[in-house]
Parts: C-alpha cells; structure tokens; sequence
C-alpha cells in the first residue's frame, strides 16, 4: 500500500527512498516520528519552563491564527501552560511541518513566553529561530506554515 505526501497528496510509492516528496519538496514523515509515546518508550517533551504560572483575573489570552489553515480562528487560552502542536496538545493545527508537541505557551500573570519544545522544524519570530522568547499583547510567531498571533486584552474588552 502506497502512502500520501501529506501536504500535497502525490501517491508515495512502498519502496521510494526519497525523504522528501518530489512534486511539493515537503518532508516525509519518518514512521519512528509518529509512533506514540507509549509504544516508543520514550518520555514526552518536558519544559524547561517552571512549572505552575497564573492567568490574570483582569485578563484575558488568546491565540489567533493568522495565516494557514484555518486563518481568521481565535482560540481563547484558560490555563497558563498551552502547548500547541500536531497532536497530543491543548491547540491541534493540522499541519505536516509540526511537530506533535511544537511550542509552550506559558503565562504567568501579565506576563507570557513560547518556548520550542524541541520541534525538527522550529518556532520563529521575526524570522529568526528561537527557543524561548517573551510575547507581548499582538506578538506574531511562525510555526511550520502558519502564522499565529498572541493576543493578551484587558477582561472587560
């Protein structure tokens, strides 16, 4: 049985050696990258971050996609650790580029950072990679193909 590029769909022939897809040059999935954890007995991604953090009472986060799939989607942030990704994550984005458990975002009161959880492919902003960068209100970052935006507003807004 053949598999699919997953960005373009182009039929990937069994035993076709090339770790990137001729038609749309995505990467392919090794298959050792989407085992789960349980069955590769391996730990999960741990961040450096500390533990814990609060949301302000008088605030209110959200995470807004700008560009790629889905552009225009708000998903409100309730819990000060957020962990955004391709799967196994509070915010799922169905792009190949991600990894399962991409970015940290983690607020502490009117404070906020995205930290790489040690993603293949990175989180930039201001298209420089990072591992760890303080957010402000309508600070933009890039994960695989989308843009996204961190947006912390007054809770009466």
């Amino acid at each position: 049985m053949a598999d699919t590029c997953a960005r373009c769909g182009r039929a990937i022939a069994a035993g076709e050696k090339s770790v990137t897809c001729s038609r749309c040059g995505a990467t392919r999935p090794n298959p050792a990258w989407t085992t789960p954890f349980s069955e590769a007995n391996v730990p999960t991604l741990e961040s450096t971050s500390s533990s814990g953090g609060s949301l302000s009472e008088n605030k209110k986060y959200a995470i807004v996609i700008l560009n790629g799939e889905d552009p225009g989607r708000v998903v409100p942030i309730e819990k000060p650790r957020v962990v955004i990704g391709r799967s196994d994550c509070d915010i799922v984005i169905n792009d190949a580029e991600l990894s399962r458990q991409h970015v940290l975002v983690a607020i502490n009161g009117t404070s906020a950072r995205i930290e790489d959880l040690g993603s293949t492919h990175g989180t930039y902003v201001d298209e420089k990679r990072i591992k760890i960068h303080e957010l402000n209100d309508k600070s933009e970052f890039r994960i695989g193909q989308h843009e996204l935006l961190f947006v912390m507003r007054d809770q009466d807004n």
